[in-house]
């Protein structure tokens, strides 16, 4: 089980990925505490980017690579579905660590692109490059990852790039409308965001279902098909106007036709002239009244020869209790008759005709 035991490398380079990620916070919390000077803090800023970053990065780059290549290379085992959610949930980062985790880098990727683009970004915009963080949260993430990525926007923006910058005073009343704007914004971003991401993997998991079910009705017919075509008597089924649909194999064999040559009245003409009008009218009258019904005619089998068989027929509904027509099972009881009903006497009953 290469999948299994190799899982281990992946989340061990999470981990140290997730710490390196918050050592370097700590150091640029720690140089917040005790400088304001902006050289110092961007100094700070910079070493905890490519001394701990950096390293972090490379981490979480490493192990989803082990990972996506273990999973490739890996056969399924049995019981694999099992261990793999039980790993999900032990350790960073599954189901919910990889979002927050997802959340910390997004930031982390806004506030790089904010601080490259500072000299561009107009005063009035600090958090543009943060939507996309939040967004991006959200969508991956979900609601939770997306609130963190909110505030985190807040906090780094608000300290680094709103004037006046470098601290966590707002002196001026308009700053404070800006930030309420941005957190109700974003908020609210990446609620609807998750919510999208959701309703797209119901709507995907809905259509594999969909196509699940679809294969599994085919093969159920495929199925039935074959059992038709197998099964030792004659097997005729018709639609809601009393006209064939279909027949099966054992039906052609018996007659020598094709399917086309039987369809909607064709298979009448396999009877007998003495016996038809009889055989039709009985149809006909149980088609009507939704009854079973049994009759014997003489029908002329593959060498010319007529042969007495036994149909019985019954109503066959939908699976919504709509009416779908009949399907009518015939045998061969030639041998069984006396002789001298093989010359052409037929007795029938007939549960319609009773009626």
């Amino acid at each position: 089980m290469p999948y299994i035991s190799m899982d281990r490398i992946p989340r061990g380079l999470r981990w140290a990925g997730g710490a390196l990620l918050v050592a370097g916070v700590a150091l640029v919390v720690a140089a917040i505490g005790w400088t304001e000077a902006a050289d110092t803090l961007i100094t700070a800023s910079a070493v905890a980017a490519l001394a701990f970053g950096l390293p972090a990065f490379l981490a979480f780059a490493l192990a989803y690579w082990l990972e996506s290549t273990a999973r490739r290379l890996s056969a399924p085992v049995a019981g694999a579905s099992v261990i793999d959610a039980a790993m999900v949930n032990s350790g960073p980062f599954g189901e919910p660590w990889r979002g927050y985790a997802i959340a910390v880098a997004a930031v982390s990727v806004a506030w790089a692109a904010r601080a490259a683009l500072d000299a561009v970004i107009p005063q009035q915009t600090p958090f543009i490059t943060f939507y996309v963080a939040v967004v991006a949260a959200g969508w991956l993430g979900g609601v939770g990852p997306a609130a963190l990525a909110t505030f985190a926007s807040l906090l780094i923006a608000w300290f680094f790039f709103l004037a006046p910058s470098m601290g966590f005073r707002v002196d001026n009343p308009g700053n404070a409308i800006v930030l309420g704007l941005f957190t109700f914004v974003c908020l609210g971003m990446g609620a609807i965001t998750a919510a999208l991401r959701v309703a797209l993997v119901r709507v995907q998991q809905l259509a594999v279902e969909t196509a699940r079910q679809a294969a599994m009705l085919r093969k159920s017919r495929e199925r039935l098909r074959i059992m038709a075509d197998t099964a030792p008597v004659l097997i005729r089924m018709s639609d809601t106007r009393n006209a064939c649909v279909h027949v099966n194999e054992t039906w052609l064999r018996f007659t020598g036709r094709t399917l086309e040559h039987e369809l909607g009245d064709g298979w009448a003409k396999g009877v007998h002239p003495d016996d038809v009008v009889r055989c039709l009218s009985i149809c006909a009258s149980a088609f009507d009244q939704r009854q079973p019904f049994a009759t014997e005619y003489r029908l002329r089998g593959t060498d010319g020869m007529y042969r007495v068989v036994r149909d019985m027929g019954i109503a066959r509904f939908d699976t919504d209790g709509a009416f779908a027509g009949y399907v009518d099972s015939c045998m061969d009881v030639t041998d069984l008759l006396a002789p001298h009903l093989n010359a052409g006497r037929v007795a029938e009953t007939s549960g319609a005709a009773a009626t």
